[in-house]
């Protein structure tokens, strides 16, 4: 190759090189001087129109909406303070602070995010004028919750750049913002999620929490609803709480999801289970009897066992109406320590549940040969383990459904924007823990509760069979290494109809500064507040109820009351 071909190959090289080169800081200049708009990743933000999530009767509970930024380029500021001076009451900002945020400005910044369009419109019409040089709106996308703080801990939100942080929003965050579901507009839409939530429950729950909130003043509350066949969540309520819309603003305790996430030791509430497990091994039945007089004594340990009262002689029944401690020690002496581990196992405590939200928390379950000789009977009356509400409620399905545990679900189904069924959520049995007539039997034990001398009288209804247990647990305290003399949790549990269970509602009150720190007297009466509403809520038969049949002749009738059991 000749001196005179390779010097004109290399000037044409350099030649491309150079154009290239000019070519490069047009574009960087024109994206960096003529706007702040050009360039931007709004276009990016809006090619994928995140899915809105419903609850079962399709209310919005998040939904993608278009907002607008509002931001300075001081290059092409004329007069910050007259720019300021127009636009500050359009922003609902202060026009002095604002005049000196655009003399201090040094590059493009934002002045005010997820502004609506009624509010953006005015700022545009003085742009269009001419008369707010320098200033610019940029279309971008947001997120919006009408129903606000409902929920908030199963909802969760997205993040500036509309990804999801918290919540269903952050666990299906790939459903929610698909970008295969290419539509004729040549946009993308993510898919649609429904949650098993019931609004109207779950509004009617927050209203009784907020009031407990203030009555009973504690750290924290939650009050779960279940569908009992199916294990679908009605109601998620949780206190403290945040609204999504402004969860900058909150704080970590307030988005703190407490069902899944917060331990505790639940208290005699977990009879319901240590007794049903102790008769479906065989070491008791319902005829049992135990003297519970002077308490429980164990040369193995120091401290006996005691009831705040004595109760004599007792059987089974008696162990749950009355929350006998003593009873429940008496009766895990009958089963081995192996036996009644693999039984609370099985009942799901010392694992997740599976429900469908992120963060979920295993509790405390020690195995067999970690047990100190006061564990066994400490845990059949529920103390030395630490579970989750979620825990408790989905254990609670195995009683009502014939011994049959079930996973809890949260989510009903996921559907593509054209309404095709992505992904549908059921009933799920996990597995088979008592026989059918243990699982009966808990539930009469329990609707013995609500007999005048029961613990959980105060949770009874007018015309319906509740099976109820009520718990006081102490809190540990950590830091000093013993039983708190002032920290409490109070709840209460009931499962209804005691016949045909529909609903089992769980109430936990953390802590609570009122006059009273016992959940027969404080958590009780919330389950009888939240029955009376969801029984007409549901249409779920009741005795004294009127009905009537439609046909040539409208027929009344009124069911006679049944013999309660009081």
């Amino acid at each position: 190759m000749s001196d005179q071909i390779f010097r004109k190959r290399l000037l044409i090289f350099i030649c491309i090189l150079g154009v290239g080169g000019i070519l490069l800081i047009i574009q960087y200049a024109a994206v960096m001087l003529a706007s702040p708009l050009q360039g931007s990743l709004a276009g990016q933000s809006m090619a994928v129109e995140r899915g809105s999530i419903t609850d079962r009767n399709g209310r919005l509970l998040a939904l993608q909406t278009v907002a607008y930024s509002c931001s300075v380029w001081p290059p092409n500021l004329k007069n910050p303070a007259e720019s300021a001076r127009l636009l500050a009451p359009l922003l609902n900002q202060e026009t002095t602070a604002l005049s000196a945020r655009l003399e201090e400005a040094k590059g493009s910044i934002i002045l005010k995010t997820g502004l609506p369009k009624i509010q953006a419109d005015p700022i545009r019409e003085l742009i269009n004028s001419g008369k707010l040089p320098g200033i610019y709106l940029e279309e971008t996308v947001s997120r919006s919750y009408p129903e606000g703080a409902a929920a908030a801990q199963v909802i969760g939100f997205t993040g500036s750049d509309n990804e999801g942080m918290e919540g269903i929003e952050y666990v299906l965050d790939k459903e929610l913002a698909r970008h295969n579901n290419a539509m004729p507009d040549g946009r993308s839409y993510g898919n649609q999620v429904t949650l098993t939530l019931d609004m109207g429950i779950q509004h009617a729950m927050e209203s009784l929490a907020d009031q407990a909130l203030a009555d009973h003043k504690p750290s924290g509350l939650m009050i779960l609803v279940m569908d009992a066949p199916s294990a679908e969540l009605l109601a998620y309520v949780v206190r403290p709480s945040y609204d999504p819309n402004q969860f900058r603003k909150s704080t970590a305790e307030q988005r703190r999801n407490l069902p899944i996430q917060y331990t505790y030791e639940p208290g005699s509430v977990f009879k319901i289970f240590s007794i049903s497990s102790i008769m479906q091994l065989g070491g008791i039945t319902a005829n049992t009897q135990f003297q519970t007089s002077g308490g429980y004594h164990n040369k193995r340990f120091r401290d006996p066992i005691t009831d705040l009262s004595d109760y004599g002689t007792i059987n089974s029944e008696g162990i749950i109406k009355y929350s006998s401690n003593v009873g429940a020690a008496f009766a895990s002496d009958t089963v081995t320590e192996l036996q009644f581990s693999d039984m609370i196992h099985a009942y799901g405590f010392g694992e997740r549940s599976g429900i469908e939200l992120n963060g979920e928390e295993v509790g405390i379950l020690k195995t067999p040969n970690e047990w100190s000789p006061r564990t066994k009977p400490t845990v059949a009356i529920g103390q030395e383990i630490n579970v989750t509400a979620i825990q408790m409620i989905t254990a609670a399905t195995a009683i009502a459904n014939d011994g049959v545990l079930l996973k809890p679900h949260i989510i009903k189904r996921i559907a593509s924007p054209n309404g095709e069924i992505v992904a549908e959520f059921g009933r799920q049995p996990a597995r088979e823990i008592l026989k059918p007539g243990v699982a009966r039997q808990m539930l009469e034990f329990m609707n013995a509760a609500t007999d005048d001398s029961g613990t959980g009288h105060r949770s009874r209804v007018q015309g319906i069979n509740l099976s109820v247990k009520t718990g006081t647990a102490q809190s540990y305290d950590t830091t000093k290494g013993r039983y708190s003399d002032t920290d409490f949790i109070a709840s209460s549990l009931a499962i209804f109809p005691t016949e045909q269970p529909r609903i089992i509602i769980y109430v936990v009150i953390i802590k609570p500064r009122g006059e009273s720190i016992y959940g027969g007297r404080i958590a009780a009466p919330l389950i009888k507040a939240g029955a009376e509403f969801i029984i007409p809520y549901l249409n779920i038969d009741r005795a004294g109820d009127l009905s009537y049949v439609q046909g040539k002749q409208v027929t009344l009738t009124s069911p006679g009351l049944p013999a309660m059991q009081d």
